[in-house]
């Protein structure tokens, strides 16, 4: 019930580079659009390009319930449905007022919309074009290593002062890739 009265709530909110829990969407197509980004900012394998990966340290244990029901709370405005979600939120703690359990629809959903910051953060502030999600995973393309070094080091502080997430130096790399 309430992924379904979510769900269309948000998913047009969504930029269109995120992959994980959205219908028609999925393994097969972050592959191919990963390969698509990688091909168009190598000029078709011509050049060297570089790709930073990031994975978010204990993702689903970290998200804060605060911050999720206040992304909520600002497209939802029925009382019943936001005191529902609060119930369905605060009923689950891996440390006080954190995490979501893993493999529920909604969890998927939560994810989604949590880090859906992130995702507006790195395309329209950062103006990242390569941008690429699935879950707490993501990738950011570049011909330039020191830009995507750059831009690690301001999504690091994104997450942790909006989010309250973390990247990990040990789950943060930067990779040339040739074709």
């Amino acid at each position: 019930m309430i992924f379904n009265y979510l769900n269309p709530i948000f998913e047009d909110r969504f930029i269109f580079d995120i992959y994980a829990s959205i219908k028609c969407r999925g393994n097969h197509l972050v592959v191919k659009n990963f390969r698509m980004k990688c091909l168009r900012e190598s000029r078709g394998g011509r050049r060297v390009i570089w790709v930073l990966k990031c994975d978010i340290k204990k993702f689903f244990d970290s998200i804060d319930h605060k911050i999720l029901f206040s992304f909520i709370a600002k497209q939802v405005k029925d009382e019943k449905i936001l005191k529902l979600i609060k119930d369905i939120l605060f009923s689950y703690n891996v440390l006080p007022g954190k995490g979501l359990p893993l493999g529920n629809l909604t969890s998927q959903l939560f994810a989604n919309i949590y880090l859906h910051e992130l995702d507006y953060h790195v395309k329209h502030v950062l103006k990242i074009k390569n941008y690429v999600r699935f879950n707490d995973d993501f990738v950011i393309i570049s011909e330039d290593k020191n830009i995507l070094q750059d831009f690690s080091a301001k999504i690091k502080e994104f997450l942790h002062d909006r989010l309250e997430l973390s990247l990990p130096n040990n789950k943060t790399s930067t990779r040339k890739f040739m074709w």
